[in-house]
Formats: C-alpha cells, sequence, structure tokens
C-alpha cells in the first residue's frame, strides 16, 4: 500500500490535522482544533508521537467505524517539520 501525508497546521488560534491519499482529490481535513491562544491551542514547543488507535467516527463520513477485523501496523517514511 502507498504512503499518504499528514499535516497539522498549526497557528496561534487553532491547530488542523490533514491528510493527502494522493489520490489527485488533494488534502481534507481530519479536525479542526480551535481557541484561545495559550489556553486551547498551545504555543510551547512539545515531543512529535506517533500511534494507531481505532476511532468509533469513521473521519472521512461521520459514519460509524466498525472496529478493525485485525492487527495492523503503521509505517513512518519520512517526517519534516516546517
Amino acid at each position: 500500500r502507498a504512503y499518504a501525508k499528514y499535516r497539522f497546521a498549526w497557528s496561534a488560534g487553532s491547530v488542523e490535522y490533514a491528510v493527502d491519499l494522493e489520490d489527485g482529490l488533494g488534502w481534507r481535513t481530519l479536525w479542526t482544533l480551535a481557541g484561545a491562544a495559550n489556553d486551547v491551542i498551545p504555543s510551547i514547543p512539545a515531543p512529535l508521537f506517533f500511534n494507531t488507535w481505532h476511532n468509533a467516527t469513521h473521519w472521512d463520513t461521520g459514519a460509524d467505524a466498525a472496529p478493525p477485523k485485525k492487527d495492523t501496523a503503521m509505517r513512518v517514511d519520512s517526517v519534516s517539520i516546517n
């Protein structure tokens, strides 16, 4: 399976998490967190962690998401911070 690109777009008032499946449709926002700087949106640099988990709601459709039927693995090809 091909790699997908993910990004966090940070600003003082919001953080957006998006994915580009490289299918020609461009970036899709998975979620946006908005709020006051230093209250809801952090301004202090922090470590970057990777993990996988199952969400009960599908990120793209908002419909119920069935639990995974088998274990999975996550492979990271590269990371860049701009």
